[in-house]
């Protein structure tokens, strides 16, 4: 390596010293170089060559320091609206500096909405030992494959429902140990992620509306291995946590001037009496399975990519809505849930779903189809008639697209949404509603 930087720095003091020579030819042209010139030429590569030394010196430590990212930028068609949105979807900016040692992630999305933290972690090894890794701050849970999948590579236009259901926002903050086989050994293809997270998404940690402040654990084991022509992954994943069901200040005695408490209290589906019940104790179970696996090849047709997950657990939330409790990601300092900052009972329903993806690159990686199902049930121990409300509701989604990508900067994205609910006796879902979604997008990135 050293003699490789050498080369370069000589070749890079002889050009000057050419551009030099030039000059002197040009001003003498009719007289022969002398000795003392010759001398004078070597004196001056030496001292080009020490300066570029010195220089590539200054220079290392920064060779380090990463800046990248991309904006995503979109016109969507909702059915249900029956309008057109443009929007900036995404507008991310990356820093990242990194050593043997480890590594110092910012990350920030920058929209229309304002400017928020994607990323905000430090992440430390020791360079002999480099299979064992702490990461702390703000980033992705390490649950499933979809969640850490960046969204300028994901070929669908946004995360499955069940995903943007149970992990709004993706990120968490808390810690993680990472595990991972030594390279050549039998256990190189194997990872661990275990860490405990907040629970809050990206919110501030201190006692808020649903007042969780309990951590929760997460954990992904994981197989990968790459072939000639092929690849293939698979993982499994485990997350525990609660939510506490608070009391609530509703307002005030017009005599007494006391606060007037609300009571919030879990509720449970009884499959005897076939309705919810009161449970016992403030905590809401947060309880989740996953399974995940991918599996991609190479033909004479082009890059065919097949990869899947299915989860199941159970789920606190509201009664209008399934959805964590979370920040909403743009510097909002508490967590709450999507249905609003009032008094109400939590939920504590039992889920399951998951998504199939299929892509295809015709002939190269230029033209792209995609396709992709997925399925999220809030509430598996109910359907049709028998659900209470509109957190129950299962939805089936089934999305067609096209990836067009003239250079490994640029896409252009094109993608039609078909979206069914469940029928029910609730109001405005005794049908299917129409809640198709359009949408094109153009993504940069640098």
């Amino acid at each position: 390596m050293r003699n490789g930087n050498s080369t370069k720095s000589k070749l890079l003091a002889l050009s000057f010293a050419a551009l030099m020579g030039v000059q002197a030819a040009s001003a003498q042209t009719e007289t022969a170089p002398s000795v003392a010139n010759a001398d004078s030429t070597a004196a001056r590569l030496d001292q080009v060559e020490e300066r570029l030394s010195i220089l590539g010196k200054k220079m290392k430590p920064w060779g380090a320091l990463s800046i990248s990212g991309y904006v995503q930028v979109e016109a969507k068609y909702e059915q249900s609206k029956d309008e057109i949105a443009f929007n900036v979807r995404r507008g991310r900016v990356k820093t990242s500096y990194s050593n043997e040692w480890g590594a110092a992630v910012l990350q920030l999305d920058v929209t229309e909405k304002g400017v928020g933290i994607k990323d905000a972690y430090l992440m430390a090894k020791i360079p002999k030992f480099d299979y064992i890794m702490l990461q702390g701050g703000v980033f992705d849970r390490p649950f499933g494959y979809e969640i850490s999948y960046s969204s300028s590579k994901r070929e669908t236009m946004e995360r499955s429902r069940i995903f943007r259901t149970l992990f709004p926002n993706e990120r968490d903050l808390g810690a993680k140990l990472r595990f991972t086989g030594k390279k050549g050994s039998a256990l190189g293809n194997f990872w661990l992620d275990a860490g405990i997270f907040c629970g809050n998404g990206i919110a501030a940690e201190k006692s808020s509306t649903y007042g969780d402040m309990d951590k929760d654990f997460i954990s992904h084991f994981g197989y990968s291995q790459k072939f000639k022509n092929w690849s293939a992954g698979a993982g499994l994943s485990y997350y525990y946590g609660n939510v506490y069901a608070g009391d609530y200040i509703i307002g005030q005695d017009p005599v007494t001037k006391a606060d007037i408490i609300q009571d919030a209290t879990v509720k449970r589906w009884d499959d005897n009496a076939g309705t919810w019940a009161t449970a016992e104790g403030k905590q809401a179970h947060r309880q989740y399975f996953g399974v995940d696996a991918q599996f991609e090849f190479k033909t004479i047709i082009g890059k065919t990519k097949i990869f899947g997950e299915f989860l199941i657990g159970t789920q606190p939330g509201l009664a209008s809505s399934s959805t964590s409790h979370s920040g909403d990601g743009y510097f909002d300092d508490e967590a709450k849930f999507s249905g609003g900052d009032e008094a109400y009972d939590i939920y504590e329903r039992n889920f399951m779903g998951g998504y199939v993806y299929l892509t295809q690159s015709i002939v190269n990686d230029k033209n792209t189809l995609v396709f992709k199902y997925d399925n999220y049930d809030p509430n598996y121990k109910v359907s049709g008639v028998d659900c209470t409300n509109e957190g129950d509701i299962m939805y089936h989604t089934f999305s067609v697209g096209y990836i067009y990508s003239p250079i490994s900067n640029l896409r252009l994205m094109a993608q039609m949404d078909f979206v069914w609910n469940e029928i029910t006796a609730l109001k405005g879902y005794t049908y299917n509603k129409p809640d198709n979604v359009v949408t094109l997008r153009v993504q940069y990135k640098f």
